[in-house]
C-alpha cells in the first residue's frame, strides 16, 4: 500500500476513499468512534488492488465530485473489486446532495451524508453503524442463487423418495416373512394328531423357517439398511459441499450480478449523463487576468483564486495573446493600458482568434476617459472594473459577466 495511506487498522472493516485530505481529517475521529478497525486510502493508480486486498465491509466514497465517487465506485464494483457483502456510503457537498439522494433511489449506493459543511456528525456514525451490522448478519440472494437452492430441494426429493423406497422394500420383506411364517404355524395348528414324529417334523420346519426365512429377513433388513443409510449419509455430504462452494461463489459473483445490471438501465444512464452535465457546469472557471502591475494582478488573482476559480496570468498583451491560442478561458480581465499592447489593440487581435472570439471580457482600468473606454465597449465588454476597487466590486462584475 503507498505512503498516501493514512491507515488506522491493518485489516479494516470500513475504508474511506478520499482525494484531499484535508476535506476528510474531521471524519476520522467520527469514523473512529464506530470502528477502530478503519483506514483512509487517497485515491491512486493501485486503489483497485488496495481495496481488492483489505475487502471492506463498509467503503464510504468522499471523493471531490459525486460524479467522480460513483465513476470509480462503478469501476470497482465491474471489476468485481468490492465482494457483495459490502455497504457503500457516498459524502457529498450541500450542493451536490441532490444528486447523491438520486444515486442512493437508483440503488447506486446505500446511503448518502452530507460533509461539506459537515452536518449531523451522529447520523454519519448512525450510517456506519447500520452498514457493519447488515454485513455481519445479512445475505441478500439473487436470481441464480434461488435457481441453486431449486437444484438442491430436487436433489432433497430424490433423496426422500429413495428412503420410502427403501422402506418399503423393508416393509414388504418383513410381511412376506411373517406371512410364511404364519401359514405353517396355522398348518401345524389343524393337525390335532400330533405324534412324535410328527414333532419332531414341527420342530424341524422351524427351524427351517428360522434358516430360510427369520434369519436371511434379518440379514437383509440390516444389509438394507447400512446401504440405504450411507448412501444417503454419502448424498447429504456431497450436497452440503456443493451448496458452500456455490455460495462461497454466489457472494463473491453476486455483487458483479447485481450492481453492472444497472449499467445496463437506461435510467442510470440517464442519470450518468446529469451528472457529466452537472460537473461540466460546475467546473472551475478558468480566468485569465491581464495586467502589467504585478501587485494589483496579484490582488485580483487571490481575490478569484478564494472563489475557487481557477486563474492564469499575463503581464501584457501579447503574452495574453499566447496563452488565449493554447486555453480556453471562461473570462478574461484586462488592463486597458499595456506595454507592447494595450488592452484594446489586444482585444481586436483576441476576437480574431478561436478561442477568443466569444469569450467575455471586463476591462480593467483607473482611466476614466469615457470616449476611449466607449470606443473599446464598441469591441465587445461584457463589464468594467474601476482602479483601485473592492473585492466585492470585483466579484460582482465577474459573476454578471459569467452568467
Amino acid at each position: 500500500m503507498g505512503s498516501e495511506s493514512r491507515l488506522a487498522s491493518r485489516h479494516p472493516k470500513v475504508v474511506l476513499l478520499y482525494q484531499d485530505k484535508e476535506n476528510t481529517d474531521c471524519l476520522d475521529p467520527l469514523i473512529l468512534d464506530i470502528s477502530d478497525e478503519y483506514c483512509a486510502l487517497k485515491l491512486t493508480k493501485t486503489i483497485a488492488k488496495d481495496i481488492k486486498q483489505l475487502s471492506p465491509h463498509v467503503i464510504i466514497f468522499a471523493l471531490d465530485t459525486v460524479f467522480n465517487s460513483t465513476k470509480t465506485y462503478l469501476h470497482l464494483v465491474e471489476n468485481n473489486i468490492l465482494r457483495n457483502n459490502h455497504f457503500s456510503i457516498l459524502l457529498c457537498s450541500n450542493k451536490e446532495s441532490g444528486l447523491a439522494f438520486q444515486a442512493c433511489v437508483r440503488e447506486l449506493f446505500d446511503d448518502y451524508f452530507v460533509y461539506q459543511p459537515l452536518y449531523e456528525k451522529f447520523r454519519l456514525k448512525l450510517i456506519i453503524h447500520h452498514g457493519l451490522k447488515q454485513c455481519r448478519g445479512s445475505y441478500q440472494f439473487d436470481q441464480s442463487q434461488i435457481e441453486k437452492l431449486n437444484a438442491q430441494n430436487e436433489e432433497f426429493t430424490q433423496l426422500i423418495e429413495q428412503g420410502f423406497q427403501c422402506r418399503q422394500e423393508l416393509v414388504d420383506t418383513v410381511t412376506k416373512s411373517k406371512n410364511n411364517i404364519s401359514t405353517q404355524t396355522q398348518s401345524n395348528k389343524n393337525d390335532e394328531q400330533q405324534t412324535d414324529a410328527e414333532q419332531d417334523l414341527k420342530n424341524k420346519l422351524m427351524a427351517e423357517i428360522n434358516e430360510h426365512h427369520l434369519a436371511p429377513m434379518f440379514k437383509l433388513l440390516e444389509s438394507n439398511i447400512a446401504s440405504t443409510m450411507n448412501s444417503l449419509i454419502q448424498s447429504l455430504t456431497k450436497q452440503q459441499q456443493t451448496h458452500l462452494t456455490q455460495t462461497q461463489a454466489s457472494i463473491s459473483a453476486s455483487n458483479k450480478s447485481e450492481r453492472s445490471n444497472y449499467l445496463d438501465n437506461s435510467e442510470l444512464q440517464k442519470f450518468i449523463h446529469s451528472l457529466e452535465a452537472f460537473e461540466q457546469k460546475n467546473l472551475p472557471k478558468k480566468i485569465l487576468v491581464v495586467e502589467d502591475n504585478s501587485l494589483y494582478r496579484e490582488m485580483i488573482s487571490s481575490v478569484l483564486t478564494k472563489e475557487h476559480f481557477e486563474v492564469d496570468e499575463a503581464e501584457d498583451g501579447l503574452k495574453a495573446i499566447r496563452k488565449i491560442k493554447e486555453n480556453n478561458y471562461s473570462l478574461i480581465i484586462m488592463d486597458l493600458f499595456m506595454p507592447h499592447l494595450d488592452g484594446l489593440n489586444t482585444t481586436k487581435h483576441i476576437r480574431l482568434l478561436p478561442n477568443g472570439k466569444n469569450t467575455p471580457i471586463i476591462a480593467l482600468s483607473g482611466n476614466k476617459n469615457k470616449q476611449l473606454v466607449q470606443k473599446w465597449v464598441s469591441h465587445g465588454l461584457a463589464g468594467y472594473i474601476m482602479k483601485p476597487s473592492t473585492k466585492t466590486q470585483i466579484l460582482d462584475t465577474v459573476e454578471k459577466a459569467l452568467s
